[in-house]
């Protein structure tokens, strides 16, 4: 089973700040793979 969403986004978020964001954005892309509806915040859609 995924991880909870507002969880792995909070991981994504922490990633971006770090600059990994390659990391980030596969992440990013796993988590829209197991919930491709999930309304995600400004924090991961806004450029870093």
């Amino acid at each position: 089973m995924p991880r909870a969403p507002d969880k792995w986004i909070e991981e994504i978020v922490a990633l971006r700040r770090a600059g990994r964001l390659v990391e980030a954005g596969n992440a990013l892309a796993e988590f829209r793979k197991a919930y491709p509806t999930y309304p995600l915040p400004a924090a991961v859609t806004s450029p870093p």
